[in-house]
């Protein structure tokens, strides 16, 4: 009874298995930008494409950024992101060295996937400080900017691991300029609230402080008019994807396979 339980476990799981692997995308053409959501312009696509060609001839290596929509149903970010490095085979065949940058816009997470050979060039802790570089990007929704900085950081790593110059990295901005502003409009309604507030005390008093003087008019006072309080965050629906845009289908992943090793996290 129990061996016939676990090949029955066994089958619903190497039917699953497939299913999953099905719902993640195939690659573009282009392999090392897929884009559901158009939140890069194509000038940056170009930019991540070129240094990727430049990156690949010396050293083997494949920095691929995918951004979805959502996740597929039931799956984290984690799973996501292993399955995809699998099934678009990131990296030299021999030396493993690719690494996925994985973000997903409706789930509001992203996370670094890097291959054995670069594990030591990327460790853990490296690549949860690039996703903390990039966060208050996301947070301030200058998306291109963000990808664009932990992109050229990640090119950084490699080029010292493999102790190179990859060409095409003077087009890409400095990975160790600081992070965008956060938006002051917080601050800006809080005070607005304050001095609406301190002007509504002085009307009340002078219009109804003090019982002696000579009777008025009546005076009516309304108040002031209703407080708007910006939220921020990610919009709704997002545009037709780019991601088949390209045609799709074409697979040009060197063979490399996920070490397991890299960072995740959220905005």
């Amino acid at each position: 009874m129990k061996k016939k339980s676990l090949i029955i476990f066994l089958l619903v799981l190497l039917c699953a298995t497939p299913v999953f692997a099905d719902a993640l995308p195939e690659a573009t053409r282009d392999f090392y930008v897929y884009d559901e959501v158009n939140i890069l312009s194509e000038e940056a696509k170009s930019k991540i494409v070129a240094t990727n060609e430049s990156l690949y001839e010396q050293t083997g290596a494949q920095v691929v950024i995918a951004v979805l929509e959502r996740l597929p149903e039931g799956e984290d970010i984690n799973t996501t992101a292993t399955e995809l490095f699998e099934k678009w085979k990131i990296g030299d065949k021999e030396k493993d060295n690719g690494v996925l940058l994985l973000i997903s816009m409706v789930d509001r997470k992203f996370r670094i996937e890097v291959g054995y050979g670069l594990e030591g060039a990327i460790p853990d802790m490296k690549a949860n400080q690039i996703l903390n570089d990039l966060t208050p990007y996301f947070r301030e929704e200058a998306y291109e900017e963000g990808i664009l900085k932990a992109f050229s950081r990640i090119l950084d790593l490699i080029g010292e691991e493999y102790d190179i110059a990859i060409d095409g990295t003077e087009n890409l901005p400095d990975p160790e300029s600081g992070p965008p502003p956060a938006s002051d409009e917080g601050e800006i309604d809080i005070i607005g609230l304050m001095v609406r507030v301190i002007l509504l005390i002085i009307i009340i008093n002078l219009f109804f402080g003090g019982g002696g003087g000579r009777r008025g008019r009546r005076r009516y006072y309304r108040g002031p008019g209703p407080f708007y309080f910006p939220g921020g965050g990610f919009g709704g629906g997002f545009g037709g994807g780019s991601g088949g845009s390209f045609g799709g289908g074409g697979n040009f992943g060197g063979g490399g396979s996920s070490g397991g090793g890299g960072a995740s996290g959220g905005w």
